[in-house]
């Protein structure tokens, strides 16, 4: 499957064919949802990336899109790793990493705002609110 964003929808992608793979055995995936694992009966384990788009933020952090609106961020030096999601399942347009020792990661979507902790893995989301006052 391919996430289409013109549509919003999934569309069938095209079909992944491998030879002697004979009967799967265990299809697992991992808990962030970036990768899928397949086992066979011979004992081969596959691993598929099932990434929408990696990008680099500051040459340290590596920006997974698992879905439009999920991302896995991972330290390069460290390997720490935290998951930026939207609670309604709104695309996230932007992500940046933020601090003087870059511990806050900041999401935006097109109604809300998400700030993780790194370190203490707090989310806190901030809705926007439009108010208009009508003077006459």
């Amino acid at each position: 499957m391919s996430w289409s964003q013109r549509r919003g929808a999934w569309d069938e992608g095209q079909i992944l064919t491998i030879k002697n793979l004979y009967v799967v055995t265990a299809l697992t995936w991992k808990p962030d949802g970036s990768t899928i694992l397949c086992g066979n009966l011979s004992g081969l384990v596959l691993s598929i990336d099932c990434a929408l788009k990696r990008a680099l933020i500051k040459n340290q952090f590596e920006t997974t899109f698992v879905s439009p609106s999920q991302v896995v961020v991972r330290d390069i030096n460290s390997d720490a790793r935290c998951i930026v999601r939207s609670e309604k399942g709104l695309s996230i347009t932007d992500i940046r990493v933020m601090g003087r020792t870059s511990r806050y990661v900041i999401a935006y979507t097109a109604s809300t705002l998400i700030m993780v902790d790194r370190e203490t893995e707090k989310v806190c989301i901030y809705k926007f609110v439009e108010k208009v006052f009508y003077n006459f």
